[in-house]
């Protein structure tokens, strides 16, 4: 009877494996594992690859690159670390769920954050600033129209899918009044949005869903964000105003 009585409430199917443990056993080996031990890996891991990035951009010989060897860059380094800090805490733990998550999170990015120098290396001079726009040329335009219809494609996507939509809202707006003050406050309004900083943003954004178009996109975010940490440096966006990493 009491075998009988376990099969109907598990739908007929006899099994005494209950949904917790089927969960904890798909989420792999890492389900075991504590969040700050997955986030030292994590760490050793980027500061591996921010070094490789670096590296391949001395290799390539990117314009306007950082030169300088990377033990005089211990502060951009130090910096860099700490923003994936808050990046894995605001919005990777969704990845590391599971280790093919994470693998898969970590090769992308990877990728990404190594291999972008060679897509920057064919747009060289090429920036979101007010003086390289107008001087962009036609194939400029093409790939950054293309660029922007897959940016709407994964935004419409995302927003979707995405849970917690209000309180994403109040941050979002937030951030926005906090962005205009400091440009009313600023003393020389001009911008230059480098790719580390939309890239951030747009990891940070991308951090509330769980579909596969917003992983892979957050995870190209992170990677090019990583880039422009190692090669350029997190140079500031206001213009003719001390950097963050000077």
């Amino acid at each position: 009877v009491m075998i009988t009585g376990l099969e109907r409430s598990s739908g007929g199917s006899g099994s005494l494996v209950g949904p917790a443990m089927v969960s904890d056993r798909s989420r792999g080996d890492l389900a075991s594992w504590s969040t700050s031990a997955i986030l030292r890996i994590f760490l050793l891991q980027q500061l591996g690859v921010f070094a490789l990035s670096y590296w391949n951009a001395q290799l390539v010989g990117l314009k306007n690159r950082r030169t300088e060897g990377l033990g005089s860059r211990n502060n951009v380094i130090i910096l860099y670390l700490l923003l994936c800090s808050l990046v894995f805490h605001a919005a990777l733990q969704h990845t590391c769920c599971d280790m093919w998550r994470y693998a898969t999170f970590s090769c992308v990015s990877g990728a990404t954050a190594i291999l972008w120098t060679l897509v920057q290396a064919c747009f060289e001079g090429v920036s979101l600033s007010a003086d390289s726009i107008s001087n962009w040329s036609f194939f400029t335009w093409v790939s950054f129209s293309v660029l922007l219809v897959l940016l709407v494609f994964v935004f419409y996507w995302h927003c979707r899918h995405m849970v917690d939509k209000v309180e994403y809202l109040k941050t979002s707006l937030l951030c926005c009044l906090i962005f205009a003050i400091m440009c009313i406050i600023a003393s020389k309004f001009s911008l230059h949005v480098h790719h580390w900083f939309s890239s951030l943003l747009l990891c940070l954004f991308l951090g509330s869903s769980d579909k596969v178009v917003s992983r892979v996109a957050q995870a190209l975010a992170f990677g090019i964000f990583t880039h422009g940490g190692a090669c350029f440096g997190f140079a500031g966006i206001f213009k003719d105003v001390p950097d963050c990493n000077k």
